[in-house]
């Protein structure tokens, strides 16, 4: 499989959260100012880093990563714009996550495993009813 066939997959499975009223869903990141108020919530995915671990005699292991950004506004001024942002970084966490009869996350076997890997980082701004949240993905290509 192709490095971008897996990350079209990733994007492919963020479009199709469940209950997740994304306006605005893109490859291609945004600043978190630039966003209208209208397009919020908002989803992003970029590419991050990749690992290939050759051995010989052993087809190389191609680790790939991948960067999930939501950015949200709370519409209502009494409730923490970080509140909404969890709901949606559960909603990806639980897309990822495998299921009773799928032990790992295949995106549709394009990759042996998709994960969320590493510190999901949040950033609440202290002057307006904004927040965001980057997810790290980690995806084995088989």
């Amino acid at each position: 499989m192709s490095r971008e066939a897996a990350y079209t997959a990733l994007f492919a499975l963020l479009q199709t959260l469940q209950g997740a009223p994304f306006q605005l869903i893109d490859r291609k990141l945004q600043l978190l100012e630039a966003i209208n108020s209208p397009q919020m919530p908002a989803l992003f995915m970029t590419v991050n880093k990749q690992t290939v671990a050759t051995r010989p005699g052993v087809p190389p292991r191609r680790t790939l990563r991948a960067n999930v950004f939501i950015m949200v506004e709370s519409a209502d001024a009494n409730i923490a714009s970080g509140i909404v942002l969890n709901n949606l970084i559960d909603q990806v966490e639980a897309a990822l996550a495998p299921t009773l009869f799928q032990p790992q996350q295949t995106l549709g076997g394009i990759v042996a495993h998709a994960w969320i890997e590493g510190t999901i980082d949040i950033y609440e701004a202290i002057k307006t009813q904004r927040a965001a949240a980057l997810i790290p993905v980690t995806m084995l290509m088989p």
